[in-house]
């Protein structure tokens, strides 16, 4: 069909890495400083909430994130700063345990 793959390929890497670049540069920003362990936490968080909402849709990893951060927000602001940190573990595990392929996610029909 005329469309160079391995361009397409290199490109899409390219785009990524520079992108990925443009991140980190405006995270430490807020954050002040960059070290190794830069960004972890985000990470984490943006892990949960795709689970959480279901890894085959976008729409249900962009519920999952609001409810985990309202959840985070919540928690922080009511009981402690420090309790917020526990949110994303046990709404990962919560859905987990109720629904494991997310809240959004379709059931895999599997042939025995």
């Amino acid at each position: 069909m005329g469309i160079p793959v391995r361009r397409v390929v290199v490109m899409s890497f390219v785009i990524s890495g520079f992108l990925a670049g443009l991140a980190g540069v405006l995270v430490a920003q807020i954050s002040g400083s960059v070290d190794p362990n830069f960004g972890l936490h985000l990470l984490i968080l943006a892990f949960v909430a795709a689970v959480a909402g279901g890894l085959g849709s976008a729409w249900g990893s962009l519920v999952g994130g609001l409810v985990l951060g309202v959840l985070e927000k919540l928690v922080g602001g009511y009981v402690s700063p420090a309790a917020a940190e526990v949110v994303a573990f046990i709404l990962l595990v919560g859905v987990l345990t109720v629904r494991p392929q997310g809240l959004f996610g379709k059931k895999d029909a599997v042939k025995v």
